[in-house]
């Protein structure tokens, strides 16, 4: 029920995926819907070791071609 709900908080109907059957998993993969993502946790800031996790997937997008401009 929650992977449900951040389909309803990002506003996206993209498939919630099972890892291995046991880890579920929501991926995004548009600049609109990265950027939202972005936005949303600039307002709801994480912490501790996923906060770590978000830095560096931020510096792994300003370094993409892709994503640099988000």
């Amino acid at each position: 029920m929650l992977f449900e709900a951040f389909k309803l908080v990002f506003n996206t109907d993209r498939q919630i995926g099972i890892e291995l059957g046991l880890y579920q998993q929501f991926s995004v993969s548009s600049k609109k819907d990265i950027q939202t993502v972005i936005d949303f946790f600039t307002q709801y800031p994480l912490i501790g070791h996923k906060r770590a996790q978000y830095d560096l997937w931020i510096v792994e997008l300003r370094n993409s071609n892709r994503y640099m401009n988000l």
